[in-house]
């Protein structure tokens, strides 16, 4: 059993033995999906499923800052702050050479297919043919009770706190390249706290350094899953 991050996850596969092809990879860890699919580059898997948070909606690159020891949980009570935008993960597959094909109907898992693998059943498609909003309660109150919250109420959960919007750091440091980066990291300080593209007022939240503990199971196909 290991902690998955995006320092050891190389490593967590490289110690599985699997080979560099696999069918499957699905990854669901309750807030640092995003950075750590960003970080596998030794295995090359033809279909990945990966975790979105729909709360963000489908227009940003919206992803949750990396944090080694993120428990969403520990960070605000309600739960419902992590992950990443499906229009974040869609352009993280596009570099990696993926297609986004599907949601599920529940709304919270992507699919995305090697882009050599496409066929007349399985096609791409676009953010506006593919999104699903989330069809499930998870948001809880202080006390650890479930609540029903508005898309109004979540989003200003969420929108309060820090945001980062991947495609700005990309376009930023690609154009500047060195310059680049320190002026994203302004750009970051700055905006962050009310998350970039929303004018948000700040609220008070909780905020805890406890360790996010997830491990990697099955040894048909790989699954990073928060247990």
């Amino acid at each position: 059993t290991n902690f998955i991050t995006k320092e050891n996850i190389n490593s967590i596969l490289e110690e599985s033995h699997f080979k560099k092809k696999v069918g499957l990879l699905s990854i669901d860890i309750d807030g640092n999906d995003y950075w750590v699919w960003k970080e596998i580059n030794d295995f090359d898997p033809s279909i990945v499923v990966i975790e979105y948070n729909a709360r963000f909606g489908k227009e940003k690159t919206y992803v949750v800052p990396y944090k080694k020891n993120f428990e969403r949980r520990k960070i605000h009570y309600s739960g419902i702050y992590y992950g990443a935008s499906i229009q974040a993960l869609i352009k993280l597959g596009k570099e990696k050479g993926y297609a986004f094909v599907c949601c599920n109907t529940g709304g919270n898992n992507a699919f995305f297919v090697k882009k050599d693998l496409l066929n007349n059943k399985v096609k791409e498609l676009n953010v506006e043919d593919g999104f699903v909003i989330n069809k499930f309660r998870e948001s809880r109150d202080e006390n650890g009770k479930l609540m029903y919250l508005s898309k109004k109420e979540e989003e200003e959960i969420i929108f309060s706190l820090p945001l980062t919007e991947v495609w700005l750091k990309i376009l930023i440091t690609g154009v500047f390249g060195f310059i680049g980066q320190n002026l994203y990291q302004n750009l970051k300080h700055k905006y962050d706290v009310k998350g970039i593209g929303r004018n948000k007022k700040i609220s008070k939240i909780k905020k805890n350094n406890n360790l996010l503990d997830n491990n990697i199971t099955n040894q048909n196909l790989i699954k990073l899953n928060f247990q």
